[in-house]
């Protein structure tokens, strides 16, 4: 090998050991580490900013799901709200079942309450012997998030329980006032009409649930359980109407003769409606819906929750 292919050889070598002789202590790159910003706990009021649909929480748990989400403040499409928070999950009420425990959703249904600042007290058609108060609608909408990965890593073991809308995204917030009727027809729940309520020539008295925005005719205004329904008309209509005066804050529920309230008893008919019938109806549900309904051909086209002295939005 002459003399300049030697030459040739070692500029060859000489700039591979430039390029591969730095790197083999690994490259430095200029910079300062910087932590990954990591959400802070929710706060009552916040809303959901997200739908936590899927996004499970570290808190993992058999029998409860518990999800993780975004939360901030309310703004232009929402999908729930925090009523409360429970900065250690291990204070938070618990279920046994099958010798395991679990956080209890229902343990949020009085914080819904106070959440939305309806009056203390119960309304109900019993002593709490043969049936509970009167729920407010909105309480069937109840679940709890937990942190996400990075807040678990970050010591946050809380626990906060959401009520979500079942006609959502919603603008505005539900909390402590019905003045955003956006959102206050996003929580609530109407019927659509019966076939009896139809041309149709059958007797059956099937609903669907549906918006409130909807032209309908029965809205839902409250929950209750009993154990007799046909012994306990009287008292169910009755606090009923008592129960439908305290939420739409509505001086006459009537409406001078416009609208009726009374009890209804619901079954599930296993297609995804509902078979309803007057308090007195026999029927092995237990579940009873507080009703308020538009008489004669007139509908009304949102919720008559908090209306208040409002004008009526008939349809």
């Amino acid at each position: 090998m002459d003399r300049r292919t030697w030459g040739a050889v070692l500029v060859v070598v000489v700039i591979i050991a430039a390029l591969t002789v730095p790197n083999l202590a690994g490259r430095r790159i200029e910079g300062i580490a910087t932590r990954i910003p990591v959400a802070d706990p929710p706060r009552v009021g916040d809303c959901l900013l997200d739908d936590p649909t899927g996004n499970r929480s570290v808190l993992a748990y058999t029998s409860v799901q518990i999800y993780a989400a975004t939360t901030g403040a309310c703004g232009g499409a929402n999908y729930g709200e925090i009523v409360s928070v429970t900065m250690d999950a291990r204070s938070f009420p618990v279920t046994v079942a099958n010798r395991l425990s679990h956080p209890e959703p229902m343990a949020c249904n009085p914080l819904v309450r106070a959440y939305l600042g309806w009056p203390e007290g119960d309304v109900g058609p019993g002593d709490g012997s043969t049936a509970d108060a009167w729920r407010p609608v909105a309480t069937g909408s109840v679940g709890l998030i937990g942190p996400n990965l990075w807040q678990y890593l970050s010591r946050q073991y809380w626990l906060a329980c959401v009520i979500y809308p079942p006609h959502g995204p919603y603008p505005g917030s539900i909390g402590r006032s019905f003045a955003s009727r956006a959102a206050a027809n996003a929580f609530a729940l109407c019927l659509s009409d019966s076939d009896s309520d139809s041309d149709s020539d059958s007797d059956s008295e099937t609903r669907q649930s549906m918006s409130c925005t909807v032209p309908h005719h029965t809205e839902i205004l409250g929950w209750a359980t009993v154990t007799d329904p046909p012994s306990q008309s009287a008292t169910l209509n009755d606090t009923c109407r008592q129960f439908a005066a305290m939420v739409t804050a509505l001086p006459d529920p009537a409406a001078d003769g416009r609208l009726s309230v009374g009890a209804l008893v619901l079954q599930d008919d296993g297609q995804g409606g509902w078979s309803t019938g007057p308090a007195g109806t026999s029927a092995p549900a237990r579940q009873v819906a507080c009703a308020l309904t538009a008489d004669g051909p007139d509908r009304l086209n949102a919720t008559l929750i908090g209306i208040a002295d409002g004008a009526l939005p008939w349809a």
